[in-house]
């Protein structure tokens, strides 16, 4: 991974490309306001980039450490609010009311792309699931024809609880 920036809060900030803003797991002490340039958000296989007028780091807040690596994907610039849990944030909000619009719209974003990678991931899944079925039938098929009793019931529940795994909320999508 590309070396950490040292952010200065109450300030506008120029990043390098390439260069990490916040590291997963690490205690969330500021967000930042991507005001120019490209950032993307990545862990565990999800990777989200975002433009300017999103806020990073606001949805790792509650959490109180950040769950995505920001890397910057072009040269940015972003301006830093030092900040401390929830309280902090809603402080914040108090103070800059103009702040409001851009954090539901950067949180709206967030997940609308974060629905249609679940929505990729559920079809990739169904795909899967749909081809080892279709092996499993025609494994027991040749075992059939060989003279053996090969029961794959137990596997296809296996599959077909993988497919409900990645079923989605019933209000995931109430608002998209």
């Amino acid at each position: 991974m590309n070396e950490k920036v040292q952010l200065t809060g109450n300030a506008m900030n120029s990043i390098e490309n390439g260069a990490v803003l916040y590291e997963k797991d690490t205690k969330v002490d500021s967000i930042a306001l991507l005001v120019k340039g490209r950032v993307e958000m990545a862990a565990d296989g999800v990777s989200l980039v975002l433009g300017t007028g999103n806020f990073l780091g606001a949805c790792d807040i509650a959490k109180g450490t950040h769950s995505f690596n920001y890397i910057a994907r072009d040269d940015s610039a972003v301006f830093v609010i030092p900040i401390r849990g929830m309280e902090g944030m809603e402080q914040i909000l108090q103070e800059k009311p103009d702040y409001r619009g851009l954090l539901v719209t950067s949180f709206n974003y967030f997940l609308k792309e974060l629905k249609k990678q679940l929505q990729h991931l559920q079809q990739e899944n169904q795909n899967l699931c749909d081809f080892l079925k279709e092996k499993y039938e025609q494994c027991s098929q040749v075992a059939a024809m060989c003279g053996f009793d090969l029961s794959v019931e137990g596997a296809l529940k296996k599959v077909e609880s993988n497919v409900l795994a990645l079923e989605e909320p019933e209000d995931f999508g109430k608002y998209y």
